[in-house]
């Protein structure tokens, strides 16, 4: 039976800087085949980019939270809302081609590779967002029970793992945001040969410097400069402060509009000693 390779990377987020940074590592090792975790699109205006480039490379893949979002948007609720400037900006610059292959991903999927069976999704196969850690182990009882495959595979945390239990891999490979509080992105390799089953988790460093340039001066600024800075702040400090934001924003302004965007989002910054690029 072949050899198989299988690079792992989820939650890409429309870096396309770093994705293409890492597709020319996979390229170096070898790779033969791809699987991609969700949550490829939204938080960039390089939407078209990414899914060319994931199309072209004809992966395995499954949609997060922000492709379903994007397929099942209302048309109306996200307009004037400086919040979903971003995830406006995905749903109205999609292309017709890269929207119908969203639209053919589901957000689980179970495929055979050299005779291994992977289970793939973004969060759980019950939810999408549901967050899955390295000691969820009534979480993979229940997938054992339910699936019965070799590997299992998720994304969403942006929390890298692998866990080795009851003889079945259980993986995150990480994100192309910070990970493990330092200045790395993660992804991973499955290697699958007969019967053996290796998984090698990858960081690859970046440069802030690069990376601050790419956003800074790029459309993305331009539609959402508050959400700019906060993605560039994230990737100097390595902290999660999309998430945090996300959460402040719920807690304290929780009717986003026009009228209050800037003050929320210069008390975030205030408050947690941020710059501002």
């Amino acid at each position: 039976m072949m050899k198989r390779k299988i690079a792992i990377i989820n939650d890409i987020h429309a870096n396309y800087l770093l994705l293409n940074k890492i597709l020319d590592y996979a390229k170096k090792e070898k790779v033969t085949d791809y699987i991609i975790g969700g949550d490829s699109i939204t938080d960039g205006v390089w939407v078209n980019e990414v899914l060319d480039k994931l199309r072209e490379l004809n992966p395995i893949m499954v949609n997060g939270n922000r492709e379903e979002s994007i397929i099942n948007y209302d048309g109306y609720s996200w307009e004037n809302n400086p919040r979903f400037a971003l995830m406006l900006y995905t749903y109205k610059h999609i292309s017709p081609i890269n929207l119908e292959f969203i639209k053919n991903n589901p957000t689980t999927k179970i495929s055979t590779i050299a005779g291994k069976k992977i289970c793939i999704s973004h969060g759980s196969p019950y939810k999408v967002r549901e967050l899955v850690y390295a000691n969820s182990y009534q979480l993979f009882d229940k997938l054992i029970e339910d699936f019965a495959c070799d590997v299992y595979l998720f994304a969403h945390s942006h929390i890298p793992f692998d866990t080795k239990y009851k003889n079945r891999y259980f993986i995150n490979a990480g994100a192309l945001f910070p990970c493990n509080n330092k200045d790395v992105v993660a992804f991973g390799i499955l290697d699958i040969d007969n019967d053996n089953v290796d998984y090698t988790p990858i960081e690859l460093q970046y440069d802030f410097e690069e990376v601050k340039e790419f956003y800074k001066n790029s459309l993305t600024y331009q539609v959402s400069p508050e959400w700019c800075n906060i993605i560039i702040n994230e990737f100097n400090r390595y902290k999660d402060y999309y998430n945090y934001f996300a959460n402040y924003l719920n807690k304290y302004y929780k009717n986003c509009n026009n009228s209050n965007w800037k003050e929320a989002f210069n008390k975030f910054i205030e408050e947690n000693n941020l710059d501002i690029y």
